[in-house]
């Protein structure tokens, strides 16, 4: 028996596993129905019982690790992703035939793209049986005018990563590379407004999003920037820059900088303490001791978060660069947004100097007063109206989205660590 035999004798036996029916058999196709009484057929061209001769080849080094929706082999790992977005207009759909690359610096041995799902991952997960409900569910609805449907048909278009290297790896190396594979989906959302997310778990049941139809893939490689970022952040990034809503937007972003600040607050604390310790005159005296407890006191006493926020901005954003954004912002919508001051849910913004020394401080304010207005809806004392939903409160607080995600974008990029991958 040839290997194309064989490969087609073992997808007969997969098929049937499924519970589905082979209605007909050439000799490089099959034909399979859901039930005998059924008169729709699938067909299984040449091709893709090739793909599953190379597949069955293969299998034997590949394993299914270190989740469920990856794959990890000698020398490359694969896994799903997923388009993500709650955007009505202005998505880009990323086409599967025309793949996202990444360029890692020149010798160092591996590639990594995002494109349609290869054949030895699409062969290894579609016959599983925990598939088989939507396998069986997607069979019962397809029709292509004016040919029979192939099993590449029903599957879904399946998006994944992929890093091949040029010689074998240490599987502890492979399955080790998830801050790799988070740090090249940033950088797509960052430079391509393409908001893609790892998926750790198979979809239950097909998925529909309302967006338009313009494919937006980039034409040349992104940078494969050896840096990790922090993983928790960015997954509030992918959600503000996903959708539409202005409030998850802010709300989104808002967090990013909140994400740090007891990092940022502890770090202003321990050096204050260390300035009094390491004097040399320090001595483990009530003299001495209580300059350490009145230095923790006015740290408790001073640091609200406004002023956690403003600290934050004071440690990861360069004023200037915010001087510059503003700028440039005001110029091209021809609105004084920041530098004249303006009404926001029952609160007067007060307009913002551009002066170095004079902007992150009032920002901060700004921020913090508008989170608050978001997140109570009416002033405990003076009972004034905060944030109620609607169209003119969003118009209203998305003038103020962009420069907060401008900020938040500073601070992820500020707070990347080396990468630790290779």
């Amino acid at each position: 028996m040839s290997d194309f035999e064989e490969a087609k004798t073992k997808l007969k036996g997969l098929l049937e596993e499924l519970g589905l029916v082979l209605a007909d058999e050439h000799e490089r196709e099959l034909y399979v129905k859901l039930t005998k009484s059924d008169s729709s057929m699938i067909v299984i061209p040449e091709q893709e019982i090739t793909e599953f001769q190379t597949f069955l080849a293969t299998l034997p080094t590949i394993t299914n690790i270190p989740v469920e929706t990856s794959i990890v082999g000698p020398d490359f790992r694969e896994q799903l992703v997923e388009q993500i977005g709650t955007r009505t207009r202005f998505l880009p759909i990323l086409p599967r035939d025309a793949p996202i690359k990444f360029q890692p610096q020149e010798g160092e041995g591996f590639s990594v793209e995002i494109s349609a799902a290869s054949p030895i991952f699409s062969n290894y997960f579609r016959f599983r049986k925990e598939r088989k409900s939507f396998f069986v569910d997607r069979m019962s609805r397809v029709f292509i005018p004016g040919r029979t449907p192939t099993i590449q048909d029903i599957m879904p278009r399946m998006l994944t990563i992929k890093i091949k290297y040029d010689v074998p790896q240490d599987v502890s190396h492979l399955v080790n590379l998830n801050g790799m594979l988070e740090s090249c989906l940033f950088e797509l959302s960052y430079m391509t407004n393409i908001h893609i997310e790892l998926r750790n778990e198979w979809p239950v049941g097909p998925t529909r999003r309302q967006v338009s139809r313009r494919r937006a893939s980039p034409r040349s490689p992104l940078p494969l920037r050896r840096v990790t970022y922090e993983n928790s952040v960015v997954k509030f990034y992918q959600r503000g820059v996903a959708t539409d809503d202005a409030y998850i937007q802010f709300v989104s972003f808002y967090h990013i900088l909140e994400f740090y600040f007891i990092t940022v607050s502890d770090s202003i604390l321990y050096s204050r303490l260390s300035r009094v310790i390491h004097d040399p005159t320090f001595r483990a005296t009530p003299k001495h001791l209580d300059k350490l407890i009145a230095a923790t006191d006015e740290h408790k006493r001073v640091n609200d978060e406004t002023e956690m926020l403003k600290n934050v901005l004071n440690t990861y954003v360069d004023e200037k660069d915010v001087i510059d954004f503003i700028s440039a912002h005001e110029d091209t919508t021809k609105e004084k947004i920041f530098t004249e001051k303006n009404e926001c849910f029952g609160h007067e913004l007060d307009k913002l100097t551009l002066r170095e020394g004079h902007v992150l401080g009032p920002i901060a304010k700004r921020i913090k007063t508008i989170r608050n207005a978001l997140v109570h809806s009416s002033d405990r004392y003076d009972r004034k109206d905060r944030y109620i939903p609607g169209l003119e409160a969003d118009r209203v607080l998305q003038r103020e989205v962009p420069l907060l995600k401008f900020i938040a974008e500073r601070v992820i990029v500020a707070t990347a660590r080396p990468s630790e991958w290779q």
